[in-house]
């Protein structure tokens, strides 16, 4: 599998991606790379308000139709087929931006090792 969203999308401009589900045990290391594209205040943490408008900006550029969700074939870059069905919550074909950022909330979650709102280096 991919890594988690987040990382998933820097495959556009970034590099490979990395698993979407994972414990956090087995959370990926974010490059340095990634993790400056995420912090987008530069404080040198990410927070989920980071996260989540990094994932907005993504699923904007992605949806090439701009019909407010995203294809099997837009999202793509990004997600497999079983990723994809991972995150199609209500199973009915496409990705909506809420159910793309209930999956950036989780994988966040996963990635916030000492719970405290932010993914540090």
């Amino acid at each position: 599998m991919k890594k988690i969203i987040s990382l998933a999308v820097l495959t556009l401009a970034l590099g490979p991606a990395a698993a979407l589900a994972q414990n956090a045990a087995n959370a990926p290391d974010l490059s340095q790379e990634h993790f400056q594209a995420l912090d987008l205040d530069k404080d040198g943490s990410i927070s989920l308000q980071e996260y989540e408008q990094f994932m907005r900006d993504t699923f904007s550029k992605l949806d090439a139709n701009k019909d407010g969700s995203l294809s099997p074939k837009e999202a793509e870059t990004i997600l497999t087929t079983e990723e994809f069905v991972i995150v199609d919550k209500n199973k009915d074909g496409k990705i909506t931006l809420e159910e793309l950022l209930e999956q950036v909330t989780t994988d966040f979650k996963r990635q916030d090792l000492n719970k405290d709102g932010k993914i540090q280096r």
